[in-house]
């Protein structure tokens, strides 16, 4: 899906046969889009979006991630088999990227074990964010939820994990917000600071936002639309994490009980 506009290019009606089709291949490419297929999660969802009254230009957008997928049947999910788990987690967002769809921003999370994509999500936020950074915040604050969960997960299987984890974020924004850099900043009037999931994301012990570069960060697949050159660059970056996790300098800490937190492309 490199063009976004795409999905809205036709808005003639469609048939209830047709309507019934659209209904039975989102279905089934979901299937693929939760379990699998990372990189074709957010066209799903925006695909989704338009399910209840779907046009022709649902149909081509549709067509063509089918396509895709055609083109793309040899793509799987592999990495070498370590002594140690490294974990590597994104978030991103899209702040009102999407306005054919309404206002709100998208929210993109991605987590990395040993390079192997365990979970993502690309969803549309609650609310509309008046400022970029509040979108960024917002998506941190999704991802803070979905890390702590699997970390305490991977601690009940008996994996010894370091806190805090990090998160990996293209914006500072996020980052300040986390860290309390600026006390007098204008998001006080548009973020209740008491409630429970902005202490949650300020609690340094668990949780810590690293910067990262926008060209390497993974969550970009699940927040907007790309062309094919980006998409293919951001796949490159996760399959780098997995060889990245296995060459020899990281062999050296096999067997030494030692776990390494993340790894920044």
């Amino acid at each position: 899906m490199p063009d976004k506009k795409e999905l809205y290019s036709d808005l003639r009606g469609v048939t209830k046969k047709e309507h019934k089709r659209i209904r039975s291949i989102n279905g089934s490419m979901s299937f693929f889009a939760v379990s699998t297929r990372f990189d074709i999660a957010m066209e799903i969802n925006r695909i989704a979006q338009t399910q209840e009254k779907p046009t022709q230009g649902t149909i081509r957008a549709q067509n063509r991630v089918m396509a895709y997928l055609a083109g793309t049947a040899h793509y799987k999910l592999k990495v070498p088999v370590v002594g140690c788990n490294v974990w590597t987690n994104y978030s991103d967002s899209d702040h009102a990227g999407d306005r054919e769809s309404g206002t709100t921003s998208r929210t993109g999370v991605m987590l990395l074990l040993n390079g192997m994509p365990v979970h993502w999500r690309s969803n549309k936020q609650p609310t509309t964010s008046l400022s970029s950074a509040e979108a960024e915040i917002y998506a941190l604050a999704e991802a803070v939820k979905d890390v702590k969960y699997r970390y305490w997960v991977a601690e009940e299987m008996g994996d010894r994990m370091n806190w805090p984890a990090e998160i990996l974020v293209d914006n500072a924004a996020g980052i300040a917000f986390q860290q309390s850099i600026n006390s007098s900043t204008k998001l006080k009037g548009m973020i209740q600071l008491r409630d429970t999931w902005v202490q949650e994301m300020k609690d340094s012990k668990y949780i810590k936002a690293v910067k990262v570069s926008t060209e390497t960060n993974v969550a970009d697949l699940l927040t907007k639309c790309l062309g094919a050159t980006i998409r293919n660059r951001l796949i490159g970056v996760v399959e780098q994490t997995a060889s990245l996790i296995a060459t020899s300098r990281f062999r050296g800490h096999v067997g030494r009980g030692r776990r390494l937190r993340t790894i920044r492309p």
